[in-house]
């Protein structure tokens, strides 16, 4: 969990393939409990920091 003081957010990783389900389980499951939207920003992990030469 990071940024507590704000709500909050979770890193999770999950296998591709599961991305969709994942989603829409922790969608629902959060609109049951807090009566909110959740919102979900997936992202694709990279090699990292790299210099470019233009």
């Amino acid at each position: 969990m990071m940024g507590g003081g704000f709500g909050g957010c979770t890193i999770n990783l999950v296998k591709k393939e599961a991305v969709p389900d994942f989603i829409a389980h922790m969608q629902e499951a959060y609109q049951e409990n807090y009566q909110l939207k959740l919102k979900t920003y997936p992202v694709q992990l990279t090699n990292g920091t790299e210099v470019l030469n233009g």
